[in-house]
């Protein structure tokens, strides 16, 4: 689980949990105009401003990584541009190293 201070007062919760065959990817993000809910698994993402509550439709889920697998080899051929940007990329990396600081450190990690 994953806490979040983000810019302009965001923050948030990001819930990853992968045990057995059970999946779950939730997120929550509450800021001055409203929240996100969402959940990646199912493909759900809701809007909320004051009492009122969006439900955004979403495609059916998709094998995301094996997309990504063939666009990096279009991109190793030649045929294609990177499908993430370095920047994308390293701040990933940075995110996920920030975590686990904060997990052994018992603090939070500014990145």
């Amino acid at each position: 689980m994953v806490l979040a201070e983000m810019e302009n007062g965001v923050v948030g919760t990001i819930d990853i949990s992968k045990v057995g065959n059970a999946r779950s990817g939730r997120y929550e993000f509450i800021c001055d105009d409203g929240q996100l809910h969402g959940e990646q698994v199912h493909s759900q993402v809701d809007i909320i401003r004051g009492n009122c509550q969006q439900r955004i439709e979403e495609p059916l889920p998709e094998n995301t990584i094996l997309q990504l697998l063939r666009e990096w080899q279009e991109y190793l051929e030649g045929k294609n541009l990177n499908p993430v940007c370095g920047e994308d990329g390293l701040y990933a990396v940075q995110v996920c190293d920030a975590c686990l600081k904060s997990a052994e450190q018992a603090r939070w990690i500014t990145i």
